[in-house]
């Protein structure tokens, strides 16, 4: 399961970390209340799954577009990231072109 922060919920809700606080303090959003790693300090952990249906989307459609960022690979001499036509050289390392055709 995955667990959000006060601050992870209040940028998909595009409201205040204090206005989320004030929803789990008054019960209205369920949070779990664990202490900080760092600080010692209590913070609400959010289940994904006590959110509703719309910002759970949200939160995975976000989630993805993570991942597949994550997962585009660059050249490991010029790290572009770019499409470049087969006719041309690579601005980055003068290389032909094509060893970026892997990343349309």
């Amino acid at each position: 399961m995955d667990y959000l922060t006060v601050k992870q919920v209040a940028e998909l809700k595009k409201c205040s970390e204090r206005y989320v606080q004030k929803l789990v303090k008054n019960g209205e959003l369920q949070a779990e209340e664990k202490l900080h790693p760092q600080n010692n300090q209590a913070c609400y952990m959010i289940p994904v799954s006590a959110l509703s249906e719309n910002l759970q989307a949200k939160y995975y459609q976000q989630k993805r577009t993570e991942v597949s960022y994550r997962n585009v690979k660059s050249h490991s001499v010029c790290n572009s990231r770019r499409t470049v036509s087969e006719s041309r050289r690579c601005r980055r390392c003068r290389k032909s072109a094509s060893h970026h055709l892997e990343f349309r």
